[in-house]
């Protein structure tokens, strides 16, 4: 890419909601709100492709599962594991040691992280068009036996539930 297209990159992100908020949302059923007074700035839905390899246990599906409906806030976490990181939303899984975080990295990158305490399910994603295109990674503190499960993903803005 040349240097017109490298600056076009950052200004795609903030038209699309990624300037500086992320905050994850979404659950099986009906994806939770941001509620009213909600400092959540945009809401985004997210679909994936197949895993590859599949993840391999239905037990930790969940664990491994990002929210199919997500969104970002520019609010810091305060607790442990997420203290000084913006925090997204909803959590991917019912629990109250689970976290969702997100960030931007060099080169215009989005990505949102869902973690319990020993897995979780990471989202990178750019621009690319009118959408966010990427992929999700299963993440794990358990050995994986050759590289973990991967899925391509794409991301599109949508009204936040209410």
């Amino acid at each position: 890419m040349g240097r017109r297209a490298d600056r076009a990159a950052p200004h795609r992100l903030r038209r699309y909601g990624l300037a500086a908020l992320g905050v994850l949302a979404g659950a099986c059923h009906a994806p939770p709100s941001p509620g009213a007074g909600s400092d959540a700035v945009e809401c985004f839905a997210l679909r994936w492709g197949a895993w590859s390899p599949p993840l391999t246990s239905l037990t930790n599906a969940p664990l491994q599962t990002p929210p199919p409906v997500f969104w970002l806030t520019d609010r810091r976490g305060t607790g442990v594991g997420d203290r000084g990181q913006l925090l997204a939303g909803p959590r991917h899984v019912d629990r109250p040691d689970a976290r969702a975080t997100w960030r931007r990295t060099p080169g215009d990158t989005l990505v949102v992280t869902w973690l319990s305490p020993s897995m979780g399910v990471e989202l990178s994603a750019t621009a690319s068009g009118d959408s966010l295109v990427g992929s999700l990674r299963a993440l794990s503190d358990h050995e994986h036996s050759g590289r973990p499960p991967r899925a391509d993903a794409v991301v599109r803005r949508t009204a936040c539930p209410a």
